[in-house]
């Protein structure tokens, strides 16, 4: 359950709908760039902002941009906070998350988020 004041929450993952073609593993995210599906080296990517259309976009546009330049694209929203999940399973965080979400991870489970 989510209780949220105020805000919206969204994910976009690269996990969910994925498929095999031609030997390689492919997703649902296509990178405006090249018209194939994005590579990323983010697997999931949850914003958190004042309206969920505009958490929708940030959290797809910034898993596309992969690790590097998807948080340098959300640390210049000001208006939302983030956590990204690299593939590797490295969990970043930006924005103000004090008191919003907290992470209980572990090496056998994936990432839980308990957003307050």
């Amino acid at each position: 359950a989510l209780l949220l004041n105020g805000q919206a929450v969204a994910t976009s993952s690269q996990i969910g709908r994925r498929w095999s073609n031609r030997g390689k593993t492919v997703h649902h995210l296509i990178d405006p760039r090249t018209g194939a599906p994005a590579d990323s080296n983010l697997a999931s990517v949850t914003v958190l902002t004042n309206r969920l259309p505009n958490a929708e976009i940030h959290a797809k546009v910034a898993l596309i941009l992969g690790q590097t330049a998807g948080l340098a694209y959300l640390n210049h929203q000001p208006q939302l906070a983030a956590v990204l999940v690299t593939t590797g399973g490295q969990i970043l965080t930006c924005g103000n998350l004090e008191g919003k979400i907290h992470v209980y991870s572990n090496s056998h489970q994936p990432a839980i988020f308990n957003v307050a």
